[in-house]
């Protein structure tokens, strides 16, 4: 009789990271894992481990790690990624390979953007806010973690950013609208 599977399958390769820095001295600290997951992309994908700190809970699946991500070839910083751990789909980088990943990573950051610190709305919008003393800038605001800042106030932006949708195709639709 064949067996039959119920439920849904994964695609995962390799350990988990707790099976990884369990065997090794210092919970790994500095020694590089490569999500399987992440090895289709031609540029390296792999993280450096920062600190480990395991749980010791009987199925060995719980605790918290950061790690020194690069993805796709671009430094992200240091994140935590404790909630995708448990997962089997890593392994160890052996030391004398190290070195091949790190060759492809860029010395210099990128050029970071600057969004500005605020824009004019778009034309119905500013009209609505117009009509109920209401300001008609949108001012920006920014998240950590992302690959952007917000201008200061006077500061110059290196973003093209343009309130509405530029010059229509038709202009004669839209005479006599507002």
């Amino acid at each position: 009789m064949p067996f039959v599977y119920i439920g849904r399958t994964h695609s995962f390769i390799g350990k988990s990271i707790w099976e990884i820095v369990g065997c090794l001295k210092d919970f790994g600290k500095g020694r590089m894992v490569v999500r399987t997951k992440f090895e289709r992309y031609p540029e390296p994908s792999f993280y450096r481990i920062i600190r480990a700190e395991p749980e010791m809970d009987p199925e060995n699946r719980k605790g918290r790690v950061w790690v020194e991500r690069f993805f796709r070839g671009e430094n992200k910083g240091i994140v935590e990624i404790s909630q995708a751990a448990y997962k089997t789909d890593y392994r160890l980088v052996p030391k004398h390979e190290e070195s091949k990943y790190l060759e492809t990573v860029p010395d210099q950051p990128k050029a970071e953007k600057v969004m500005p610190y605020s824009i004019e709305m778009p034309p119905l919008l500013k009209l609505y806010a117009e009509q109920n003393q209401l300001s008609t800038t949108v001012k920006f605001v920014g998240k950590p973690g992302r690959n952007y800042r917000v201008a200061n106030e006077g500061e110059e932006s290196n973003c093209n950013i343009t309130p509405g949708l530029g010059e229509p195709a038709s202009p004669q639709l839209y005479e006599g609208v507002l």
